[in-house]
């Protein structure tokens, strides 16, 4: 996750918490957010939820997806959000896709000079371009001052074991023992990365937990849901 990537999260994530509340935030190295209240600084770690099994099929997802962009970019588009749905079985050498990137956004413009006047361009099922690419999605927004790539759904993790939990607890609190100059310490751990990596089902039915970190989150991205974790 990119500190660009770290800082629009948790935007919304105090947006939601907070919608009223006085605060100002800026982002980081360690920790990642500086959380500003009016009587309190606070530190926040943030950390992403992702199936192992789908870590690097997203990230090679991630760089096709930035290079059609970067390539869409340098032709003149407006700003715009762009979704790129691919076959579930991936089969892409790192070396290819700069050619893969070439030809899907090749293909893209070609859609938008047939229909030039559109705000948003859809196709699905699509069966004229190279086999492993099955669609997009392109929006045009007056709102964005550059273009952004967001990732379809895929590798749905179907719930968040106390294993899991833990293991994220452990990594983040030995980061943490260093941060002397906060208040308090939050950690704020994010499901996936827009629908990628999203959880089925999130059910803390364990025990209060231990942690250096005075409160701790999961913010679902897709549903604006905050879910505080219960601490001893």
């Amino acid at each position: 996750m990119t500190k660009e990537e770290e800082f629009r999260i948790f935007k919304r994530f105090i947006d939601k918490l907070q919608p009223n509340g006085s605060w100002s935030f800026s982002s980081r190295d360690t920790p990642d957010i500086e959380l500003i209240l009016p009587h309190k600084k606070i530190g926040v770690e943030i950390t992403e939820i992702m199936d192992e099994r789908q870590r690097s099929r997203q990230m090679l997802i991630k760089k096709i997806g930035e290079t059609v962009v970067a390539n869409l970019d340098s032709i003149g588009f407006r700003p715009f959000h762009l979704n790129l749905n691919f076959e579930s079985e991936l089969q892409v050498k790192k070396s290819d896709i700069p050619a893969y990137s070439k030809i899907i956004c090749e293909y893209i413009n070609k859609q938008i000079t047939v229909a030039p006047n559109k705000e948003i361009y859809h196709l699905s099922n699509i069966q004229d371009c190279i086999t492993v690419f099955r669609g997009f999605t392109l929006q045009f927004s007056h709102v964005l001052s550059k273009s952004y790539f967001t990732e379809s759904a895929s590798g749905i993790l179907p719930n968040l074991s106390k294993e899991q939990f833990q293991k994220i607890l452990r990594k983040k609190n030995e980061v943490t023992r260093n941060y002397k100059l906060y208040d308090e310490q939050w950690l704020l751990i994010v499901e996936g990365n827009f629908l990628a990596g999203s959880i089925d089902k999130i059910e803390i039915n364990y025990d209060p937990i231990d942690s250096i970190f005075d409160r701790i989150f999961i913010f679902r991205q897709l549903s604006q849901e905050i879910i505080e974790i219960e601490k001893n």
